[in-house]
């Protein structure tokens, strides 16, 4: 904790576990990023056998909070407790006005926290109610550029940021028991914003996140995320079910004809089927949103702007489809997430797809919403061929793995997760 005076103004918290060698890195990052006002450090520890116990303990100014949550005690299992539970353990006894929450595997750019305060007290200072703002990060050394990410409803939400202490007592803090490890972030965010508050972006504060760290941790996590998922898209009325575009909303990427194919479903064979959209704007998307509006499909179109990996995951796992149905292609990178991830695709008829598609997808001419409407309907009515595309599927993405360049998705087939954003 900073000595300077009893007044703490800013609370950095993040939780740990066997992460030693990165948490110290997170700590040095932090300690020398150019705080100017009172601060404490307060690290949430879940049991570490790694050595990170001892090593907290030394740290004068470090709070250190030690929950286990693995192994037994006293010939009893030790009660496993959420991501949320962990957080709030650490949220609740923060001092600061401010909390900055990150993860123990970044590095924080010099100078990032304090551009975030300033930032956050200059929008406060214009009369605009805040409740975080979020850091822009990237996943070293896969990508290069920095982004933030957005949850349902097309909602900024926070991966790294800071929060204002009060906004998060308003809003209950984090969700303790509705998920596990995954999207408990989004849904915090999305309590903010529904109470009233703003999450924001900060254009000056940047997080390098090393997603590599303890793989083996991330490994366990990632098989809690479809629960977590469905959980999620069950408190904010989004079903399972729905139909799955990841694309840049670009004209040639033929969004409307996926929309005519939904209001089509529904006139004549009154089928109601949701819609997911994920990906950034590229000058197309208010036309699609108008488009929207005026199918009558406002409340079967969910647009969730960009989205993590993780979350990505739990899309491609939950959808009925993905529907890709660009002009122009073949693109090998979402049919071979999908079947990756075991969901059907329906692709574009377009010069290509059928050779590096097969028989593991229902292609349609993307300028027919009838036939592409009849696609959907086939999959939704015929539960053994959907069942056979997800076998082909799954087989034929293994059969791409061997080439040189789809070697980065072996991590798709093998451990079920992402391995890009959601644009192409």
């Amino acid at each position: 904790m900073d000595n300077k005076t009893d007044n703490v103004r800013l609370s950095v918290v993040l939780g740990s576990c066997n992460r030693r060698r990165f948490l110290k890195t997170t700590i040095q990052s932090i300690r020398y990023n150019g705080m100017s006002v009172p601060y404490e450090i307060i690290v949430v520890d879940g049991g570490s056998t790694d050595g990170s116990l001892g090593w907290l303990s030394r740290q004068k100014d470090i709070i250190t909070i030690v929950q286990h949550n693995q192994g037994s005690f006293r010939g009893k299992p030790i009660q496993r407790r959420s991501w949320g539970y962990f957080m709030n353990l650490a949220l609740r006894c923060a001092q600061g006005k401010f909390i900055v929450m990150i993860s123990d595997d970044v590095l924080l750019i010099p100078g990032l926290i304090m551009n975030g305060l300033n930032y956050f007290e200059d929008l406060t200072l214009q009369g605009r109610t805040i409740g975080a703002v979020a850091y822009y990060f990237r996943n070293w050394p896969e990508q290069q550029k920095y982004f933030v990410r957005t949850t349902l409803g097309h909602k900024l939400a926070v991966n790294h940021g800071m929060f204002l202490r009060s906004a998060l007592e308003d809003v209950g803090w984090i969700e303790e028991y509705r998920y596990q490890f995954y999207h408990a972030d989004g849904d915090l965010c999305l309590k903010l914003w529904q109470r009233g508050y703003e999450v924001v972006d900060c254009p000056r504060a940047f997080v390098e996140h090393f997603r590599h760290a303890n793989a083996k941790i991330r490994k366990h996590n990632m098989q809690k995320q479809k629960a977590d998922w469905s959980a999620y898209l069950d408190k904010h009325n989004i079903p399972e079910g729905y139909l799955f575009y990841p694309s840049q909303f670009w004209p040639h990427k033929n969004h409307v004809g996926l929309l005519m194919a939904t209001k089509l479903l529904k006139e004549k064979y009154d089928l109601v089927l949701p819609v997911v959209f994920v990906g950034s704007d590229m000058g197309n998307f208010n036309h699609v949103r108008k488009m929207v509006d005026e199918l009558g499909l406002s409340s079967q179109v969910h647009f969730l702007g960009f989205v993590s990996r993780e979350d990505l995951v739990g899309l491609y796992r939950n959808a009925l489809a993905l529907a890709y149905l660009t002009f122009f292609g073949p693109e090998n990178l979402p049919p071979l997430e999908a079947f990756g991830l075991g969901c059907p695709v329906i692709p574009s008829k377009v010069s290509g797809a059928e050779e590096q598609l097969g028989d593991a997808a229902l292609l349609v001419d993307p300028k027919d919403e009838e036939k592409i409407a009849m696609a959907i309907k086939t999959l939704l009515d015929d539960e053994s061929l959907r069942a056979s595309l997800v076998s082909r599927g799954i087989a034929r993405a293994r059969k791409w793995t061997a080439e040189d360049f789809v070697q980065t998705v072996l991590s798709i087939i093998d451990e079920f997760e992402p391995f890009r954003r959601c644009w192409d």
